[in-house]
């Protein structure tokens, strides 16, 4: 997967986030070259100058010279609507996409089941070239996603949005709807040809997600269940906490769940609290499991705990921090990466993605091979 593929908040949360306090900004004197030039625009520019417009590009040209595909600068109003989707709820079409910079192009990840964008047959790997109408890139991808969203709108709920997407080099149009979208459902229910088999899907690693989990795993695990199947596939990541807790589900107490490294290689071991459950386990995921998705997945598989079932992963093994600015969650708000995740085997998957023990092609059925796996052994 390529690394420079930027998977944004379309729809959804892509990366494993930690939140930290206002940091101390840089003295103003390590920018006194870039004081004075902002002080004779001010005082000699004969054009149009906005103060806080050539802020956010001053900060964004920064951020674009450290080369971190995954930070971003929010303004207190995108950094409220950041927020709200971190809840997991919010008014939009229903898809996740990505931005890739060299060719400037928004690429679609994927679509939310039951979404409209599902409902609509928006696919994986579309590229979006046009919203009703207006062309859009990935140099303005912010603008694509607030239009997407209908925040030009009093009331988007219920609005049509035509979007023009290439397909194998065909240019398709696709009408959607923007509507309330649950981002992050969880769902269980028993398959298998005796119903002995617990299958969970889990979409992302929202902060209630967890929760609903166990939830999902108390209504669904009896005593005649003899395996389980945790679907993560298209689950673009969220939490880092809760998808250390949801290892801990999993794994034996004592296991060693992954570790993290910051810039100063200063490492961080995570390692399960509790013992958990010990049924046999399959774990589907593909080329939209991200993050997250691949702390666990990756966790089970070097642990020997699940088969790992599918496509190989997305390929993000970093995690971001978030510094609100103000110091309040109510102002600007910075994304940043601040670490590299490896699984307990030592391995950092960040643009290689996971490799599955049973390769399974993205157009072929990975639920019936996991549940093949399970009742056959093979």
């Amino acid at each position: 997967m390529n690394g420079k593929l930027k998977i944004v908040l379309t729809v959804l949360v892509t990366f494993a986030i930690t939140v930290t306090g206002c940091f101390a900004l840089m003295p103003a004197s390590s920018f006194s070259e870039l004081n004075r030039v902002v002080k004779i625009i001010e005082d000699n520019y004969a054009g149009e100058y906005d103060p806080e417009d050539a802020e956010t590009a001053a900060i964004n040209g920064v951020l674009e010279y450290i080369g971190d595909p995954y930070a971003e600068y929010y303004s207190p109003e995108e950094a409220a609507s950041f927020y709200e989707m971190v809840s997991g709820v919010y008014v939009g079409i229903g898809i996740e996409i990505a931005f890739d910079r060299e060719s400037d192009e928004i690429i679609v990840v994927g679509a939310f089941e039951d979404s409209p964008a599902y409902n609509a047959g928006v696919q994986p790997l579309d590229r979006i070239i046009r919203i009703d109408g207006q062309e859009y890139g990935a140099a303005d991808g912010d603008k694509a996603v607030s239009y997407m969203r209908g925040r030009h709108l009093e009331d988007p709920v219920g609005t049509l949005v035509t979007l023009t997407v290439l397909r194998d080099g065909a240019e398709i149009e696709i009408n959607t709807m923007r509507e309330n979208i649950n981002m992050y459902p969880v769902k269980g229910e028993t398959m298998g040809e005796n119903g002995q088999i617990a299958y969970f899907r889990y979409s992302g690693f929202e902060t209630d997600s967890y929760a609903k989990l166990l939830d999902e795993i108390d209504k669904v695990i009896t005593e005649t269940t003899d395996s389980i199947i945790l679907d993560l596939r298209s689950n673009p990541g969220g939490d880092f906490d809760v998808a250390i807790d949801v290892c801990d589900i999993f794994l034996e107490k004592g296991a060693h769940i992954m570790y993290t490294m910051d810039r100063s290689e200063r490492k961080k071991e995570y390692v399960s609290m509790c013992d958990g459950i010990t049924l046999p386990m399959a774990v589907l995921v593909n080329g939209g499991s991200a993050s997250a998705s691949e702390i666990v997945a990756g966790s089970l598989q070097a642990n020997g705990r699940a088969k790992v079932i599918g496509s190989v992963t997305y390929g993000k093994g970093v995690s971001q921090s978030l510094f609100p600015l103000s110091g309040t969650p109510a102002g600007s708000l910075l994304k940043l990466t601040t670490l590299k995740n490896y699984r307990p085997d030592g391995i950092c998957i960040d643009d290689e993605g996971i490799s599955p023990d049973i390769v399974v092609a993205e157009n072929e059925d990975a639920l019936a091979r996991a549940i093949q796996y399970l009742e056959q052994g093979e």
